[in-house]
């Protein structure tokens, strides 16, 4: 099990690109790191991928892959899209907004006040239900806190739905038969709470059996049939929408389990200068470091009193020790003891705190720069600045840079090449190579 409490380094954010949007997240999480990473890489990839503005359904594919966690979130959206299918033709769940003939034009005069539908028989012409009811289009609120209670939003559905139209002979006022082809259904279809009812309607013979818009028919025909448009992939936007919130948390359980999303506890875990999973020391730039803590001040509450963390403190302590050094000598001294734990004054202090470090590093840099110089110079001339006596022992003893003979060297002590081999291919090369590791060799024994 990854150890929780491991400090780490961050890595940098890789681009995802979606046409022309490109969104900036963590690497692909591994199973042997930190939960701290672990925590970082998911906060971080899920606050860019909230800020990209992509569908949400790229969104959870994303997420799914960087987080190694595609069938978890692959089970929740079905889940959520088909519990967004089945409510909109649940009983008591929808409204009518309009009724629509075969062209799709919206008919008038088809209601009584109450909302239901006129009668179709032993009335006159103008108050029975008038012939030629096709389509119905409805709204509905769909619901989804039956399965997240804490997600009591609304998300408003509008769609149309075919209905089943047959004809029928019905009795005038005068009680007279007449044919009457339309929508036959009960008049309250729409407001019982019978689901046998309403699904004689949604799951009749001629019905799409899925939402729907109409589009006008490309001819001018009054009796021409209005286009029928599925509506489907918008009803699964809306329920990934709505899913968002269940599935980011449930793949936070799944890669930490049983550690909170606590924001401050990551911070604490970033360090300028730490060990990977290979026990090689890896060490941040100061600009990366401040970044990578930073980021993470983004999830921190911005309009609550005092942070829990002084995220200060906590940077200028974990910078490099010479780093620390030199802003001392420079005079910087941040007090905690006396500094406002606010998120303003936080960050302005962590601003300074940043500056002071950048310049300390900065002058860090050169002095290591100035005497990585020096060594290799001195460690170039020691090779071909030799008495005549070593001179005689190198004869047996050394080995040439360049060629890999013994008995000489590849340049003498002016620095003029010597090697008798000089002008063949890669000898230049890798006399150049071997110098250049010698001089990393003795840095290294150095620190």
């Amino acid at each position: 099990m990854a150890p929780s409490d491991m400090s780490f380094v961050p890595k940098e954010n890789v681009p995802r690109t979606f046409g022309r949007q490109t969104v900036y997240v963590y690497p692909e999480l591994a199973p042997d790191m930190s939960y701290s990473e672990k925590s970082y890489g998911f906060m971080v990839t899920k606050s860019a991928l909230e800020a990209a503005g992509i569908p949400f359904d790229q969104m959870l594919q994303i997420l799914a892959g960087i987080t190694r966690t595609a069938p978890l979130v692959s089970v929740l959206q079905s889940k959520f899209i088909n519990f967004a299918k089945n409510a909109i033709h649940q009983a008591g769940n929808f409204e009518v907004l309009s009724y629509h003939g075969r062209n799709g034009r919206i008919m008038n005069n088809v209601t009584l006040d109450n909302g239901n539908l006129k009668p179709t028989g032993d009335q006159t012409g103008a108050n029975r239900r008038p012939a030629g009811i096709m389509y119905a289009k409805l709204s509905c609120d769909v619901l989804f806190a039956e399965i997240n209670p804490t997600n009591t939003s609304a998300y408003p559905f509008s769609y149309f739905i075919r209905l089943p139209t047959e004809t029928r002979i019905v009795l005038n006022n005068q009680g007279n038969d007449t044919n009457l082809n339309t929508f036959h259904g009960a008049d309250h279809w729409h407001s019982t709470t019978d689901q046998t009812i309403v699904d004689a309607v949604w799951d009749h013979p001629k019905s799409y059996r899925k939402p729907f818009t109409l589009k006008p028919p490309e001819i001018t025909d009054v009796n021409a049939d209005a286009e029928l448009e599925s509506t489907n992939g918008l009803l699964d936007k809306i329920a990934q929408e709505a899913a968002w919130p269940t599935i980011t948390s449930k793949v936070f359980t799944q890669l930490c389990p049983n550690v909170v999303e606590d924001h401050a506890a990551v911070i604490q875990s970033i360090h300028q200068v730490t060990k990977d999973t290979q026990g090689d020391t890896v060490t941040l730039t100061v600009e990366s470091y401040f970044t990578s803590v930073q980021r993470m001040t983004n999830f921190l509450p911005k309009d609550a009193g005092d942070w829990s963390i002084d995220v200060t403190q906590h940077f200028q302590s974990h910078l490099r020790e010479d780093i620390r050094s030199e802003m001392k000598s420079n005079s910087y001294m941040y007090n905690a003891a006396l500094a406002l734990k606010d998120p303003y004054s936080q960050l302005m202090n962590l601003q300074a705190c940043y500056g002071q470090a950048s310049i300390a590093e900065t002058s860090v840099n050169r002095v290591r720069k100035i005497a990585q110089d020096e060594v290799s110079n001195y460690s170039f001339n020691a090779q071909i600045h030799k008495s005549v006596a070593e001179g005689t022992i190198e004869r047996y003893t050394v080995k040439c840079w360049g060629c890999d003979q013994t008995g000489h060297s590849f340049a003498n002590k002016q620095g003029r090449i010597t090697c008798p081999n000089k002008d063949k291919p890669g000898v230049q090369d890798r006399a150049a190579k071997a110098r250049k590791d010698f001089n990393e060799r003795l840095q290294k024994r150095k620190q």
